[in-house]
């Protein structure tokens, strides 16, 4: 196939659309967005705490949150140590890639008269530019090694089109831009050119810089470290692997030596990072959550309503078809390529929260995706079957479009389905202001001690008529406040529409708590719903589950109850609220 645009000119067509798709996703609401709560202010926190107010005690930060985002100042990331000292959970290694656009927004903060509190609308433009900095530098750096893999350009770019923007790596990198993926995507993709460089230079500089970038991979998801096992593709043939591999570890070369200390030079920021925040060099941030390589949820992670990369993704099972060409072609590369997916799934899927509370398909796997490039070349080359090979890659293309589409209008906020939900939301394009499609399931924190508050409330039914607007408040005292572990909670009950009409928006289940010697009260309601429409045919079993998070270790008392906003008329019966604490 003729190419009509040079590399370059390549590259710049996937760089501009980039930029243009991440600025209009990202337009409103922008500098709520870049640091949101949960992961993306977790990791962000260590710059101000650092560099601005020198504060391992985060109070300073927490300050600044709360007079930037008012009203939506709820922290997520911070957790109490055995002696008292607060603690960030998250691993530090994107607020490392966002250092220099950090240092960058301080200075120009300065020269002008700005705030300088880490949060103002310079530091947010600055995280955006640097996160989006990084996704475009991944991409010229997988566009180099795919380009050297198959040295055909038209061949590259559309490949590298289909898989970025065919899969949720589009989404985790572009429409999300202050996660972890972006930041992985970029070091993947770099790590990929740098070896390949050093395969054929044998530099000792290269050997530095390898070491450098699998640390900083390790700082920003530990798990990552994996990519390592997949350096060996490029080498394609088993008498180069051998050839290279005798160097590598000749002792008088030092290349091994190298890499090692360059790596554990960058992976040891973490222990003085836990030393200053808590005294301690080392501590398992993660408290009630582990790596439970015992019981993978293997072909869930796969094939699941829930998260399943292939079901939520399916463009990857053609891209994954081209893996037999390959073999027949390298067959070293194509076992060295399947070694490597199915080690990093098994682990992967080994995590406790197995679902990662993904919004649009499976996220932990995200950057993941870019070694499906490679099988994919093969098929696109393959001379046979062509154009339905490209009619059913588009049909991919469009599934995808269409679920971001449903995401970025509400139409469902979590893409973690049921069997039922995936298919009746399939197609649905009303853009609806209420939610119709919502995900109650949250996985459980594990290990440690657990204590458990259990108590039931049953009637025959309970009807709420029009102008009833709550039902029967429970209420949990605790003996003293909770100890520094993980609050989880339970929750079954019976419902049930009484008019054919409604649904259940504007019904939600609320935990109100309240510390009584501090004043201080937390509040929390959730949708009871998977489907807006549920239970017009009979009772309706539901389940909520969830994850109350650290702002509850404080309290000493919770009320839970139904609140029917709109006073419907609807039946909730066999309520049973379970509360679970993992220290």
């Amino acid at each position: 196939m003729k190419s009509f645009l040079s590399s370059n000119q390549q590259f710049l067509f996937l760089a501009i659309l980039s930029v243009l798709l991440s600025v209009f996703l990202n337009k409103d609401d922008f500098q709520d967005k870049l640091v949101e709560p949960y992961d993306a202010r977790g990791y962000y926190a260590y710059l101000p705490a650092l560099l601005i107010y020198e504060d391992p005690s985060y109070e300073k930060v927490l300050e600044a949150e709360k007079n930037q985002f008012q009203g939506r100042d709820n922290q997520y990331y911070l957790f109490k140590s055995k002696k008292g000292r607060k603690y960030n959970k998250y691993f530090p290694g994107v607020s490392l890639m966002q250092a220099p656009f950090f240092i960058t927004a301080m200075t120009i903060s300065k020269l002008i008269g700005s705030e300088v509190n880490g949060y103002s609308f310079i530091f947010m433009l600055l995280t955006y530019i640097g996160a989006l900095f990084y996704t475009i530098l991944g991409l010229y750096f997988l566009y180099k090694v795919v380009m050297s893999y198959t040295n055909n350009k038209n061949l590259t770019v559309i490949s590298i089109f289909i898989v970025f923007f065919g899969t949720q790596l589009f989404f985790y990198t572009i429409a999300k831009p202050t996660l972890s993926h972006n930041y992985s995507f970029f070091l993947f993709a770099f790590l990929f050119y740098v070896f390949q460089n050093y395969s054929k230079s044998h530099k000792a500089k290269s050997a530095v810089l390898i070491g450098v970038i699998l640390g900083l991979i390790f700082l920003i998801r530990p798990t990552n470290i994996l990519i390592a096992l997949f350096l060996p593709f490029f080498l394609i043939k088993k008498e180069t692997i051998i050839s290279f591999f005798k160097f590598y570890f000749k002792l008088r070369n030092y290349h091994l030596l190298l890499t090692v200390i360059s790596f554990l030079s960058i992976a040891s920021i973490l222990l003085f990072l836990s030393k200053w925040q808590t005294g301690e060099w080392l501590i398992w941030s993660y408290k009630g959550e582990v790596l439970d390589l015992t019981n993978p949820y293997f072909f869930s992670s796969l094939f699941s309503y829930r998260i399943g990369l292939f079901v939520h993704a399916p463009i990857l099972i053609v891209c994954f078809s081209g893996w037999w060409l390959m073999y027949k072609k390298q067959n070293i590369s194509a076992l060295i390529w399947m070694t490597y997916f199915t080690i990093t799934v098994y682990v992967v899927s080994s995590w406790w929260c197995w679902d990662y509370e993904s919004e649009f398909g499976h996220r932990a796997l995200a950057e993941h995706l870019v070694i499906f490039v490679f099988p994919l070349t093969h098929l696109l080359n393959f001379k046979k079957f062509k154009w339905i090979t490209y009619s059913i890659l588009l049909v991919g293309l469009l599934y995808l479009f269409m679920r971001f589409y449903q995401k970025q209008y509400r139409i469902f906020p979590q893409q973690k389905f049921t069997q039922f939900t995936y298919w009746k939301s399939m197609g649905d394009f009303d853009p609806s202001p209420e939610i119709k499609y919502y995900s109650l399931t949250h996985c459980a924190p594990i290990g440690g001690d657990e204590r458990v508050v259990k108590k039931q409330y049953k009637n025959d039914e309970l009807k709420l008529d029009e102008g009833a607007e709550f039902t029967k408040r429970l209420v949990y005292h605790f003996d003293k406040n909770l100890s520094q572990g993980r609050l989880f909670i339970k929750v079954n009950f019976d419902k049930k529409l009484l008019d054919f009409e409604d649904n259940w928006h504007d019904v939600l289940i609320v935990f109100d708590a309240i510390n009584e010697i501090t004043g201080e009260r937390i509040y929390f309601a959730s949708p009871i719903y998977e489907y807006y429409k549920e239970g017009l045919d009979g009772w309706h079993k539901t389940q909520i589950e969830h994850d109350l998070y650290a702002q509850f270790q404080r309290m000493q008392k919770v009320y839970v109850y139904i609140w029917n906003k709109s006073r419907k008329r609807i039946g909730i019966k066999d309520f049973e609220v379970t509360f679970y604490e993992i220290e």
